[in-house]
């Protein structure tokens, strides 16, 4: 047996294990094309992220997934673009440095408003991110809790001027990925740092920031800060949420894989 099939039968058989039907059986849909690619990206995904989606209606899994990728916060990006990797679900770690030329389009500058404050009138954010950002900061005015925004959009440069200064600084701190050029995601134009302004704020970004598109991107023993949250938009907070264990991270995995598969798949 060639070890391609081999290969094909185990993702397939590891599939059944991971989104295995828990009660009931599956829908009886099209899904044919959908359930080969979905067993080609289960074999190239890192074993974390295969362990971290849940047992559950294979269906469901495939058709929130869509959901989340045909939302109306991904709809305006065009994949056959110049500009292809500017996305709202680009992923930007140590792992996946993004070039000192990626540069988001439509930022507006953040005013002061009744929704939320901010620490400097020079601060930028992607269009559809402020708007999130208002909802959300008029939810947590109702519960007496202000957003105070401290930094947003950085450029390469601008986040190569503090990495440099993180550096030369005298007491030097260890570095976190968000302070290193191309791996801080404020460079994408859809991630905030908060003001700690009390532990109120965090626990009720925590338990709120998923409903409007908001997720915490550096949640892990390792790295963690519960004041930087990246805009995703609802629908794949709620992937993330119900299918990926709260996992910002390993949700970004599995979509830039099932976007490669997909480009793959048609020649692209």
């Amino acid at each position: 047996m060639r070890k391609s099939s081999l290969l094909s039968i185990l993702a397939l058989a590891l599939l059944s294990f991971v989104l295995g039907s828990c009660g009931g059986k599956e829908k009886n849909t099209q899904d044919g094309p959908k359930m080969d690619k979905l067993s080609i990206v289960m074999q190239n995904v890192s074993p974390e992220c295969r362990d971290a989606i849940r047992k559950g209606n294979t269906s469901a899994f495939i058709e929130a997934l869509d959901k989340t990728l045909r939302s109306d916060s991904v709809s305006a990006f065009d994949d056959n673009a110049l500009n292809d990797k500017l996305k709202l679900f680009v992923v930007c770690d140590r792992d996946h440095p993004l070039s000192e030329l990626y540069k988001p389009t439509e930022l507006v500058t953040l005013q002061i408003n009744q929704f939320y404050n901010i620490c400097s009138d020079s601060l930028r954010l992607k269009k559809n991110a402020e708007k999130a950002l208002r909802r959300m900061g008029e939810a947590a005015r109702l519960e007496n809790i202000t957003l105070i925004v401290e930094s947003a959009y950085r450029s390469h440069a601008e986040q190569k001027e503090i990495y440099d200064e993180l550096l030369a600084a005298e007491e030097r701190k260890p570095l976190r990925t968000d302070d290193i050029p191309g791996c801080s995601e404020h460079q994408t134009g859809y991630a905030v740092d908060f003001v700690d302004s009390s532990e109120k704020l965090k626990d009720w970004l925590s338990e709120n920031s998923l409903n409007y598109g908001w997720s915490m991107t550096y949640s892990s023993e390792s790295e963690y800060n519960p004041l930087h949250y990246r805009y995703l938009g609802v629908e794949a907070c709620r992937l993330q949420k119900l299918w990926f264990g709260g996992s910002q991270r390993l949700m970004l995995e599995f979509i830039a894989e099932w976007r490669r598969v997909t480009k793959e798949s048609q020649g692209k």
